[in-house]
């Protein structure tokens, strides 16, 4: 899909301008410091193609090495003179830039502390044959995007606290939480999940596939009174536009106010929107959950032949 920004870049590409050079340099603040974000651009930015919507990344040598796709162009990481640093060149631009000169292309990543976290200066050079304010306008464009969406990835993770109380014992909701997942039964209209692994035998790798958008959700672990999940493929693209989303849920005993035994659930999901995914996560989350809460109140207290009020409350922080 073209974007309005997307026009200009458009303009320059049919445009009759010449070879030259290009030098690129993009600067970008980052909420870590400088040993963590260098570590989360060759996570991010390298290994997994920075967020750049349509590329994949192959990764050979052991990561040395990556080929971006549907381009074709073939990168590797050089070594630097500063540990702070990273270096990398094209070594094979592709057929879609055949404009770059071979050999031509050099680039390095610093990342400098600051009060707050750090800078991260992203440098760009290399000869072009033809095009070049196309090419340095799209790289001016796709780093920055890159290390825009690297500052959100790096961005504090944002906390949903639920808390509710359940008929009966902590061991028994955990298990009527299970089989609510394994049910589809969230209380909201959801298409039925795809089980593709049952776990084990706590249910721990559990996983469970919703058609559509494609979203992957697995349980990584259970005990006797608490459980943990996560998103194994939070994007836009699965209509959850999230970095990363867990999930930890924990069961405790309480008394309701005429003495008999209830469970006190607290479930916290930890999640790092995406850029301009905020809203969304936040949205769907505060659906959902509280949904799936109320309803697995109200099927515990089927189970028991009781009712407790469920005091269903919730916050961001």
């Amino acid at each position: 899909m073209l974007l309005s920004r997307d026009w200009p870049l458009l303009g320059l590409l049919f445009a009759r301008t010449s070879a030259g050079s290009v030098e690129v340099r993009v600067a970008t603040q980052l909420a870590v410091p400088p040993a963590d974000a260098r570590a989360a651009w060759l996570d991010y930015a390298w290994a997994r193609g920075g967020g750049l919507p349509g590329t994949a990344t192959l990764l050979e040598d052991g990561g040395q090495s990556r080929t971006l796709l549907p381009v074709f162009l073939k990168e590797r990481l050089v070594a630097t003179q500063a540990e702070s640093e990273i270096g990398y060149s094209v070594t094979d631009a592709g057929p879609a830039l055949a404009d770059v000169v071979p050999g031509s292309h050099s680039a390095v990543v610093s990342f400098s502390p600051r009060r707050d976290g750090t800078e991260m200066v992203w440098e760009v050079e290399f000869e072009t044959r033809a095009r070049r304010d196309f090419w340095a306008a799209f790289t001016r464009t796709s780093v920055g995007e890159v290390s825009s969406n690297l500052a959100s990835f790096v961005q504090p993770e944002r906390e949903f606290t639920l808390s509710a109380r359940l008929v009966g014992s902590p061991e028994a909701a955990v298990g009527a939480w299970l089989q609510c997942l394994d049910d589809g039964d969230l209380g909201v209209p959801m298409p039925p999940p795809v089980v593709v692994s049952r776990g084990d035998e706590s249910r721990a790798g559990y996983e469970r596939l919703i058609l559509p958008p494609g979203l992957r959700e697995r349980v990584t672990r259970v005990e006797r009174t608490a459980l943990e999940y996560t998103v194994l493929n939070p994007a836009w693209r699965t209509c959850y536009p999230a970095h990363t989303h867990r999930g930890e849920v924990a069961f405790a005993p309480c008394e309701d106010a005429g003495g008999g035994a209830c469970t006190r659930m607290v479930w916290r999901v930890c999640v790092r929107p995406q850029r301009y995914g905020r809203w969304a996560v936040e949205l769907l989350t505060t659906l959902i959950v509280p949904a799936f809460a109320r309803n697995l109140a109200a099927r515990r207290a089927s189970d028991e032949g009781r009712e407790v009020d469920a005091g269903v409350e919730w916050c961001w922080s």
